[in-house]
Formats: C-alpha cells, structure tokens, sequence
C-alpha cells in the first residue's frame, strides 16, 4: 500500500507506520524519507486522518473502531467488515457512491471479487447481467499452518493394502472434504 500511495502520488502530509511490537523499529521508504514503523497502540489514531488497515481480522476488529472514534476513516483490506451492513463495501470503479453513506469505516472485498466486479461493471452498464456463477480457487498459502494442518491430518488416513505376488505397500488416502467417501486419491508413500 505504501508503494501504491508514493506511485500514485496520493497527497501524503505526513505518513505513519504502525505494526505489532516485532516489526516496530524497522524503517521503511516513502518518497525517498525513511520512517520507522511504531508499536500500534489503542492512542495511535490521534490526529491520522486515514488509516489504510491490511493486519487480519483480530487487528482491525480490536483497532479500526477505535481509530474511528478518534476521527479517523478507516479502509479496511481484511475480511471482518465485510458483511456489516453499516460499513460499505467499495470498489471505486464500480461503486464510488457508497462511499457517501460511511460513518468512518470502509470495507473492500477479497481481490477475486474486485477483479472480476470491475471487468462485470461495464458489461452490467450496457446490456445488465442477470446472473453470475463464480467458482474460485484460491490458495491456502496466506493461511497459517497452525490453522490448516488440523483440516488436512482429518483429511488423512493411513491405509494399507496388499497385493499378490508384490506384498503389502502403504498408502495415504485423502477423501474428499464434505462427502461421504472414502477414497478419492491414493498417494503411494
């Protein structure tokens, strides 16, 4: 985001960077300044009129309405927000308009929906579109391990099979999340 602000030259008086107490000290460019990047703190909104948040669902839930109540607007990139109908969910080019209606907090979606609702925003301009089926494949990498590895071990049973004339061979079956059966890849170890 910091990039994004310095290429666009978006008019910055003055930017601050706040991260957990791990990345605080570490210092950052923006527009050839170095800034370092302060502990986010419940006081750390005083006099920031904007705060782009990008930390995860516990950061902006704990701080991004306390940044409000400070008056500060607050554009949220996590997912916390998004299905609260008092905060607007924009993507400029499609819906600048329910910018007008926030009280302080902003939501936009995951990157898969602002791509494909700005390639859709001028198809549903001029001939609207009355329906869409979406599937996406996103990957798991952005997720901590801590919190996957529990639903891929479910996933796994150890299986072994024996066949004539070769002996027994061990095998890891993977079924299928959300059916009932047992067995939809075979993986030999």
């Amino acid at each position: 985001m910091r990039l994004v602000l310095e290429e666009r030259k978006f008019p910055v008086e003055k930017l601050s960077l706040f991260a957990s107490g791990r990345s605080a000290g570490r210092a950052y460019k923006f527009n050839g300044e170095k800034i370092a990047v302060r502990e986010l703190k419940e006081d750390s909104f005083l006099g920031i009129d904007i705060a782009l948040f990008s930390a995860g669902d516990e950061v902006s839930a704990r701080f991004a309405p306390l940044a409000v109540r400070q008056g500060t607007i607050v554009i949220d990139n996590c997912k916390y927000f998004r299905m609260d109908p008092q905060v607007p969910l924009v993507v400029p080019e499609v819906n600048p308009d329910d910018l007008k209606w926030h009280k302080g907090l902003i939501a936009n979606p995951n990157c898969s929906t602002i791509q494909m609702v700005v390639a859709l925003k001028p198809i549903y301009d001029e001939v609207g579109i009355e329906r869409v089926i979406v599937a996406t494949y996103q990957s798991v990498s952005g997720t901590p391990w801590t919190t996957i590895l529990p639903t891929l071990i479910s996933w796994v049973t150890p299986l072994t099979i024996t066949l004539s004339n070769i002996g027994s061979t061990s095998f890891i079956s993977v079924p299928s999340p959300g059916t009932k059966e047992d067995l939809t890849k075979i993986f030999t170890l």
